[in-house]
């Protein structure tokens, strides 16, 4: 096995696609097929996809599987529909009209957005706000 490559150095930001990429060196990152952010992007997309999430470019969000596991402090658009049986970290953040299943655990400190729909059973740890 091999060992874990060392933590970065204090100070240190990572670098992060999009627009504070472009900020800093002019490219998003995404425009072109030969960044590491397109590559990255992409490969995200075919994991994603392999996992039950499905991105849609409609208006009203994507929808999302179920027995997913989300990691602490996403932050997740409105209109996104999830399915049961997922588990969502502490400070996760939820836009507004977002639909649940049933079965649903949420972590500490959720935000859930205006008109938010929830099916029957879910959890919903403590400290949570709702829009």
């Amino acid at each position: 096995a091999s060992a874990a490559p060392p933590p970065p150095a204090a100070g240190m930001e990572p670098v992060v696609c999009g627009s504070r990429l472009r900020a800093a060196w002019g490219t998003d990152g995404y425009s072109s097929k030969s960044h590491w952010c397109h590559r990255a992007k992409k490969a995200l997309k075919q994991e994603m996809k392999a996992c039950g999430v499905r991105l849609a470019k409609e208006k009203g969000g994507s929808t999302f599987g179920s027995g997913l596991k989300f990691g602490p402090g996403i932050e997740f658009a409105g209109g996104d529909r999830f399915g049961d049986h997922n588990k969502f970290g502490s400070g996760d953040r939820f836009g507004s009209r977002t639909v649940f299943g049933s079965n649903n655990r949420f972590g500490k400190h959720a935000v859930f957005g205006a008109k938010t729909r929830f099916g029957g059973s879910n959890r919903i740890g403590r400290g949570a706000v709702f829009g």
